[in-house]
């Protein structure tokens, strides 16, 4: 991949395309800036880890176009930029990533859709994740939606 730059945006269509059917997914497309990103990226390890770093993206999508946050990849001005605001925007099923949820969880009083609303993301991105930092049997949680009246 990393000597063949320009092919990356037919070759990750197409597995795009792949991987979205195999999941079931609606994700058809990526974002200007996730194609960019992909292409500044050094590709270490080749085809498989684009594979890889799509199949997270058409994961973690929460519409049918694939943002750059949604790839999690780390380039050298990310990596940079990650250090100086973890605490803003921690890494997936990291500490900081913990508290950040539990923290949310607890200012909207433990509803899922308002939870995921103040996070900008879907109930179902949270769903995700909840259960990848542990947290997914929590008993309190409330499933209502954003515009309903807390308890």
């Amino acid at each position: 991949m990393r000597e063949r730059l320009d092919d990356l945006p037919v070759v990750a269509d197409h597995v795009l395309r792949q991987i979205a059917a195999e999941l079931g997914r609606d994700v058809r497309a990526f974002a200007p800036a996730a194609l960019e990103l992909m292409q500044s990226y050094s590709w270490p390890g080749n085809v498989r880890e684009l594979m890889t770093v799509i199949r997270r993206g058409v994961v973690l999508s929460d519409t049918p176009v694939i943002q750059p946050a949604d790839l999690q990849l780390q380039t050298p001005q990310r990596v940079a930029l990650a250090a100086t605001d973890l605490a803003a925007h921690p890494a997936p099923g990291t500490v900081a990533e913990r508290d950040m949820l539990l923290k949310t969880l607890r200012e909207n009083r433990f509803n899922i859709s308002r939870t995921a609303h103040a996070l900008g993301r879907s109930r179902v991105t949270l769903y995700r994740m909840l259960a990848r930092n542990g947290l997914a049997q929590h008993h309190e949680f409330v499933v209502r939606d954003a515009a309903s009246p807390a308890p």
